[in-house]
């Protein structure tokens, strides 16, 4: 699936033309192919790649910047769902935030969150119970 999507979204020619037109030496992107590599639980048309991570020399940029990246470059973001997002005070509390319906497709149940600092430099998952429970019972 890696190169079905590199080829698909032409990243090679993105990250190329993004690096010489910046004078960048190293330029990444890093991402999660979905679709029929997992059996496609998200129930999607046709494989797709969703990028998490943009890595300039080394550095991770922050969560909007590689978003910016993203959409001026036709690419997809992991979903976005809150920037200005405090934690809950509990764990239950965020425990009860993973469960739900995926953005991907509204009729799947997610897998849970990953929180992410703006600056991308620190991040954690919040796996849903529900998810848990249907995939490991």
């Amino acid at each position: 699936i890696y190169w079905e999507l590199a080829d698909k979204y032409h990243i090679e020619e993105i990250l190329t033309k993004f690096a010489s037109e910046k004078g960048y030496n190293r330029v990444v992107i890093q991402g999660e192919g979905v679709g029929d590599v997992q059996g496609n639980p998200y129930k999607l048309k046709e494989n797709e790649l969703f990028v998490f991570n943009l890595v300039i020399e080394g550095n991770r940029v922050g969560t909007l910047e590689m978003a910016e990246f993203c959409a001026a470059n036709g690419l997809k973001t992991v979903p976005i769902i809150d920037v200005e997002y405090t934690l809950p005070a509990t764990m239950e509390e965020m425990k009860l935030e993973a469960d739900g319906f995926s953005e991907l497709n509204p009729k799947v149940k997610r897998e849970g969150f990953v929180y992410r600092s703006q600056d991308g430099k620190q991040s954690f998952k919040n796996v849903s119970r529900e998810y848990l429970l249907k995939h490991n019972g």
